[in-house]
């Protein structure tokens, strides 16, 4: 699942841009090898002039604040990182996923225990047009990593 992932990342030209939003549990995805995999490929994309938005959804301050380091190893990536509690959320809006200027998008669906359980990649307009809307409602409710 995580090689689509991946191939987002590395088939991004300069000048696109990626819009993602993370509900995944940090120790459990990101703090893994294919965490580390995964934030080389968002530096290496960044390098090559793709820009990169994620806002990571968190269920209490506490777990905001144990993450901190994490995140700004993402921001050290050259990734715009926003964050916002999950209560600021419709539950509606909440999902795992991500949205390319190029019309691709890729969304996680997790188990309970915050875990990757499939992975749906798609080139749908609908598909497409729903995400970018939903980004937009969630970045809208977030605030970036250094107001918070």
């Amino acid at each position: 699942m995580m090689e689509a992932y991946y191939d987002v990342f590395q088939t991004a030209a300069s000048g696109e841009t990626i819009d993602a939003v993370s509900v995944v549990s940090i120790p459990l995805v990101w703090g893994r090898a294919r965490g580390d995999r995964a934030l080389e490929v968002n530096r290496e994309a960044s390098q090559r002039g793709v820009g990169i938005r994620r806002v990571f959804i968190f269920n209490s301050e506490a777990d905001l604040a144990a993450n901190r380091a994490y995140l700004a190893k993402q921001v050290s990536a050259g990734v715009q990182v926003l964050v916002v509690l999950r209560a600021r959320l419709n539950p509606d809006l909440v999902r795992d996923f991500l949205v390319t200027s190029s019309d691709t998008s890729l969304e996680f669906l997790l188990d309970g225990d915050g875990n990757i359980s499939s992975a749906r990649l798609s080139r749908s307009d609908s598909m497409i047009s729903g995400l970018r809307n939903r980004f937009q409602e969630i970045a809208a409710s977030a605030e970036p990593l250094a107001k918070h």
